[in-house]
């Protein structure tokens, strides 16, 4: 342990790495609006910022380095690299870096502005979530990734995803009992209650550690051409004992894709 980490796990505190995806201006405005209104903590001086541009267009380019610049991201051009490659270009820019934990967006997940329940009955809004899913991170020292919102667009926690996408010999073999999420602890830090378990990847936003994003991302990459299989090689590596990870039992986050390309290009 070198001096400098030392000193911030003396401090409670931690080295993180904001890494955002994003493609359209208009977009990246709505986030970075969102979250100077409702979690400011990610745009504070403190956390180091990378925005990733997968956009084609010359001038929605110069737009988002100039909106980066005004937040003071390190702003990054590889064109499009695809919602997974996208991804996994953060996952080895955060491998190269000196951070503790990196928080991952996409420029469409804003933050709930309204209190309220989500479908499942949790808070849409919790004041200081992002300090307490770092805080809830680093006491939980065997956790992996920390996925901030337990209902996402498409589903949520109560089933895990990687079910879905596997074969039916595969699915009698790991779940035999269906697609429940298996959980086995439901804990609070500050207020904030989450669940530790097997809970599903997505591409979700998520705290992750170094040593969760290895596992993930770099020690083999068979896996990182869809988000499905990423889903699927998580589950493995929580059956394996290798992977640990946990969920909010809140829902902050608000999925508002409002800028789209013509011709019906994909978001990235």
């Amino acid at each position: 342990m070198d001096e400098a980490e030392q000193e911030r796990r003396e401090e409670g505190g931690a080295h993180v790495r904001l890494c955002a995806d994003v493609l359209a201006p208009g977009q990246l405005a709505s986030w970075c609006a969102s979250t100077a209104e409702h979690e400011p903590r990610l745009l504070a001086g403190s956390v180091q910022r990378t925005l990733l541009d997968n956009s084609t267009d010359e001038a929605a380019a110069r737009a988002n380095a100039a909106r980066a610049a005004e937040y003071g991201f390190d702003y990054v051009r590889e064109h499009n690299l695809g919602i997974m490659g996208g991804r996994v270009w953060c996952a080895r820019h955060f491998d190269r870096s000196s951070a503790d934990l990196m928080i991952f967006f996409e420029d469409d997940m804003l933050w709930h502005a309204e209190s309220g329940l989500c479908r499942n009955g949790f808070p849409q809004r919790v004041p200081g979530l992002v300090d307490a899913a770092i805080a809830i991170v680093q006491n939980e020292t065997a956790l992996d990734f920390l996925k901030l919102s337990y209902s996402e667009f498409y589903g949520d926690h109560r089933k895990n995803w990687a079910y879905f996408n596997l074969p039916p010999e595969r699915q009698a073999l790991l779940c035999p009992d269906g697609p429940a999420t298996r959980f086995n602890a439901i804990r609070s830090h500050a207020g904030v209650s989450y669940a530790l378990g097997e809970v599903h990847y997505s591409n979700w936003p998520l705290v992750i550690t170094r040593r969760g994003n290895a596992r993930l991302f770099l020690d083999d990459t068979a896996a990182l051409g869809f988000e499905q299989t990423l889903m699927v090689r998580a589950l493995e590596l929580q059956r394996a004992g290798v992977l640990r990870g946990g969920v909010l039992l809140a829902s902050p986050i608000n999925h508002d894709r409002h800028t789209h390309y013509p011709g019906g290009r994909k978001e990235s």
